[in-house]
């Protein structure tokens, strides 16, 4: 099964290919861009195989780039600041009544 990322030159994109210190940041632009520009990294097309059942868990990880972020993001741990995955339908997007007011009465 053939695991594909996929890069779509957007204006960020542009600038960091022109830039060598940048260039760094393309990794990270291929992930954050994956919603509104359709790109897609290597190990997010590996999830999908894997989440589809088409690649065992072990083959994913022996081929993911970052095998101990793919093993997090597998058992569903991701970071705060993670943008991969933004807006889940179904999920509230702001905590319900965890606030109390505590001024005197």
């Amino acid at each position: 099964m053939a695991a594909a990322e996929v890069l779509i030159n957007s204006a960020a994109v542009a600038d960091n290919i022109r830039s060598l210190e940048k260039s760094l940041n393309i990794p990270d632009l291929i992930s954050e861009g994956s919603i509104s520009y359709g790109m897609q990294s290597f190990d997010q097309s590996l999830m999908q195989w894997y989440k589809k059942g088409v690649i065992s868990y072990e083959s994913a990880l022996f081929y993911a780039s970052n095998p101990s972020e793919f093993a997090l993001r597998a058992a569903g741990v991701t970071a705060a600041s993670d943008r991969t995955f933004a807006e889940i339908p179904g999920v509230a997007t702001a905590p319900v009544d965890l606030t109390r007011d505590v001024s005197p009465t």
